[in-house]
């Protein structure tokens, strides 16, 4: 199988090796997309006891903290639609990849409470986990520039 990120998803083989490895990204995909829902919807519909239980203060205003819950429920959703719809994988990589350094940075750098730490290992765990089974699966391969549209 030539691996291509952005196509469609194999289809899964009984018994096969393409279908194990597509079940495992499938079930990647699924964890990924319900822990961004389930967070989403917790920082929509209680604000200030998830700020409470992450350690912030608790005299924030619930607005962006709410806007965070909405943000992160939109791209759960977008992260569960991959399972049909594989070019969306995309979104997931790339999200991950900037959460990790924003993460980081604000743990390190700027007074985040601990607990931001565990958030940024669980994000990078996640980004590495899927990447390496896209990987195996054979979804690595780049696109090379004479593959590319051609400008009108």
């Amino acid at each position: 199988m030539t691996g291509n990120l952005l196509a469609p998803a194999p289809a899964v083989e009984a018994g096969g090796r393409t279908g194990a490895r597509d079940l495992v990204v499938s079930a990647l995909i699924l964890l990924i997309g319900l822990h961004s829902c389930l967070l989403g919807l917790a920082m929509l519909l209680l604000p200030a006891r998830m700020l409470a239980l992450l350690g912030f203060p608790g005299s924030v205003p619930v607005f962006f903290p709410s806007q965070s819950g909405i943000f992160l429920l939109a791209l759960g959703i977008c992260y569960l639609l991959a399972l049909a719809r594989r070019p969306l994988v995309i979104v997931i990589l790339v999200s991950k990849a900037l959460a990790v350094p924003f993460l980081t940075i604000h743990a390190a750098f700027l007074a985040a409470p601990p607990l931001i730490w565990a958030a940024d290992a669980v994000d990078a765990l996640m980004l590495a986990a899927l990447a390496i089974a896209l990987r195996r699966q054979g979804n690595h391969r780049t696109v090379t520039p004479d593959e590319l549209p051609e400008e009108s």
